[in-house]
């Protein structure tokens, strides 16, 4: 088995492996304090964040430019990584990637039309500054209700573009495991019933018995050898 592995991509993969996990350190231990920020007086000369100077200033990029598209970037870049580490083949992956970034363009411009002031730290808002720029840009051709059709239409085929239909039978999973729960149930009911039926045949051996049908339900009419009416 280990003679099917490529190194190169391998490497390629512990490599992305180190920048998701230095991203994702980064990221989540922002602080608007550390420089090069300027959001908090007074300013720290040393920043706080677990990654050093490198990563207050990788995570401020991010968080100025993206938003919580920041996250969004983590997230792909950890399952991009895993596919990689399980020699999952990624096809096609020119359109896979314009479907990403189009996902991103909607999902940084949803955040700032639906949430302004959820940031994670820029004051230019919770999708930085490409969410600010979707934003009024479909504001003035779109306004506010075409926007919001055209932003999660944007976010759907995206997404529908990067992931191959993996999105759709996620909901499919979600709807259907419901249905088969309630299946499940009607069919326990109905074989409860079933035994419920066959042990009262059995308490009736000793007598004759007729399984008739009317509108309301089925039911039995059971007579003794001597022709009395038992049921």
């Amino acid at each position: 088995m280990l003679e099917q592995r490529d190194v190169k991509v391998d490497l390629l993969a512990l490599a992305l492996l180190g920048l998701t996990v230095f991203l994702g350190a980064s990221l989540l231990s922002y602080d608007p304090a550390d420089p090069p920020n300027k959001l908090v007086y007074p300013l720290r000369s040393v920043p706080t964040n677990v990654c050093g100077r490198s990563g207050a200033v990788v995570s401020a990029v991010l968080f100025s430019a993206l938003g919580v598209g920041a996250y969004y970037l983590l997230v792909s870049l950890a399952v991009v990584d895993a596919l990689l580490l399980v020699r999952r083949e990624i096809s096609q992956f020119l359109l896979r990637l314009v479907g990403w970034l189009v996902s991103l363009f909607g999902l940084t411009t949803l955040a700032t039309m639906a949430l302004p002031h959820w940031s994670p730290g820029p004051v230019i808002g919770s999708g930085g500054y490409l969410g600010a720029a979707g934003w009024g840009l479909l504001e003035m051709h779109f306004a506010s209700v075409g926007a919001y059709i055209l932003v999660a239409s944007l976010i759907l085929g995206g997404l529908l573009l990067a992931t191959d239909y993996v999105l759709i039978r996620l909901l499919a999973w979600v709807v259907g495991w419901p249905v088969k729960g309630i299946e499940r149930g009607v069919a326990r009911v109905g074989w409860a019933r079933g035994r419920r039926m066959v042990k009262r045949r059995s308490d009736l051996e000793p007598y004759a018995c007729l399984l008739y049908t009317s509108d309301a339900a089925d039911d039995l009419l059971c007579v003794d050898l001597g022709g009395r009416r038992i049921i």
